[in-house]
């Protein structure tokens, strides 16, 4: 878990730094599970006056347990990922997140 807040950490401040330089746009490719996962960078994108959208992949294998097990880049155990899907809150709009 520790190795997980350290990676949210990162990536919340590549965000941070992006929004700053402008950039357009800032896409969040991170492992979300959780609406309040993501409500650091929905914040920082409404302070910096970015609209935000929520996007998931379009892959026909996206919610096949056994098919992402086969193509985590990070090697992630079969029996961790169906924990993560089991858990995953679906983000329908920014007030979702705002309050969670």
């Amino acid at each position: 878990h520790k190795t997980k807040k350290i990676a949210h950490k990162k990536n919340q401040a590549k965000a941070k730094a992006a929004m700053k330089r402008r950039e357009d746009p800032v896409i969040i490719d991170n492992t979300n599970i959780h609406l309040w996962e993501m409500k650091p960078y929905v914040i920082k994108a409404l302070q910096y006056s970015y609209w935000v959208t929520f996007i998931e992949p379009d892959k026909e294998w996206h919610w096949d347990i056994d098919k992402l097990a086969r193509n985590t880049k990070d090697k992630v155990p079969r029996v961790v990922i169906e924990r993560m899907y089991d858990k995953y809150e679906e983000c329908h709009h920014i007030y979702d997140v705002l309050r969670s």
